[in-house]
């Protein structure tokens, strides 16, 4: 990625907050390198895959190198070190009316937990996240936090669903034993 640029603007109470980087290779969705010639890892809860470097760039709320951590809302940053407040809860609302503008390919949200065009609107039951764009998997589906999309009240992730907060899918594979020819089931990580 190239350099970036930051630059911070309050509109009627909106901050809104810049960083832009200077190019992008132009690669499609889930491709990278110099002659796109790799295929991205997938990211969770909402990261996009940097068209130069490959890696991950994650949404307000998440780090990691898939973006697999959850932060909580009112933190930011690659690696999350960044916060809209000092309290110690990480569900505080101090991201709340802020706009948040990350390298390409991201491009600009709202924090985690909020959405609508002043970032003061929570996310609906089932849905969580930067611009509340991520789908809940536990079950019931619409009990999860609106930030980070765990789970809560001891519920579960739905079945094909795992992680800590249900974004990692677990598809079925087939495996046939040689010698039987019988057909098993198993579970595995994608």
């Amino acid at each position: 990625m190239a350099s970036l640029l930051r630059w911070s603007k309050s509109f009627s109470g909106l901050m809104i907050v810049f960083y832009i980087a200077a190019t992008s290779n132009g690669c499609p969705a889930y491709r990278w390198g110099s002659e796109c010639e790799h295929n991205c890892t997938e990211c969770l809860n909402g990261g996009k895959c940097d068209a130069d470097s490959g890696e991950c760039v994650c949404p307000p709320g998440f780090n990691g190198t898939t973006c697999e951590h959850v932060l909580g809302s009112k933190r930011f940053g690659q690696d999350g070190s960044f916060s809209c407040d000092s309290s110690g809860d990480d569900h505080s609302l101090g991201c709340r009316e802020k706009l948040f503008c990350l390298p390409d390919p991201f491009g600009c949200t709202c924090a985690a937990g909020f959405m609508g065009i002043n970032c003061t609107t929570e996310c609906n039951p089932g849905t969580y996240g930067a611009d509340c764009l991520q789908e809940c998997h536990c079950s019931p589906r619409n009990i999860c936090t609106k930030d980070t999309g765990e789970c809560i009240d001891g519920t579960a992730c739905q079945e094909g669903w795992t992680g800590v907060n249900c974004q990692v899918r677990s598809s079925p594979i087939q495996d046939v034993d040689a010698e039987t020819r019988k057909l098993t089931w198993a579970h595995r990580l994608t």
